[in-house]
């Protein structure tokens, strides 16, 4: 009886030769259709996620160019206008962090499963 490729673990797919033959960490370089539209979609997803980071990246880049106008007094407001914009400058930044490292976590998670499900390198 000749030998069978070997499956990777995870995926199932199929070795490109036996192991006689082809190291074992030698895959299949063609997916199904199937495979290819999931990886597609993760890869859609890891771009998206990327995107909003770096869209939350840049307001708060604005965000922090503002606050730094407004408490040096290049911007010009009364005291009790300049408390009020302030507080809300703040809780804004808050946000907005919170979003950018959720946005780079999601990233991150998609990056991942992308390695996990087809064998590529995270690093």
């Amino acid at each position: 009886m000749p030998p069978t490729a070997s499956r990777h673990p995870i995926t199932c797919l199929c070795r490109r030769g036996t192991k006689q033959r082809n190291p074992s960490n030698s895959c299949w370089m063609q997916l199904s259709h199937a495979v290819v539209g999931n990886r597609a979609k993760l890869q859609r997803a890891w771009l998206q996620s990327l995107f909003d980071a770096h869209t939350a990246a840049l307001e708060l880049h604005q965000l922090l160019t503002a606050k730094i106008l407004i408490s040096q007094n290049l911007i010009q407001l009364s005291d009790n206008t300049k408390f009020i914009v302030d507080m809300i400058i703040n809780v804004v930044l808050l946000l907005k962090g919170h979003d950018f490292e959720r946005y780079v976590s999601k990233s991150m998670f998609w990056f991942q499963l992308d390695h996990l499900l087809h064998d590529i390198s995270p690093r």
